[in-house]
């Protein structure tokens, strides 16, 4: 939901501004985003499903969150 962020586990809310500039973008596309300074683009290198929550405690999760998974590949 619009609440669901979790910065400790790498997870955004879709209502932030990175959100929803990704949103609607492809693999290999490059976006650009507009900060307090500047502008600064990033391309899309990699698009994962977050794995379905378990039992596991915030701390195991934060031992392999996916985004530095598909940023190390």
């Amino acid at each position: 939901g619009a609440w669901d962020g979790d910065p400790d586990r790498h997870i955004i809310s879709y209502q932030t501004a990175i959100a929803q500039t990704l949103l609607g973008h492809k693999l290999g596309e490059v976006i650009s985003l507009n900060t307090d300074h500047d502008t600064t683009q990033f391309a899309i290198v990699s698009i994962n499903p977050v794995p379905p929550d378990k039992t596991e405690s915030t701390a195991a999760v934060r031992e392999t969150p996916a985004i530095e998974v598909a940023i190390s590949e």
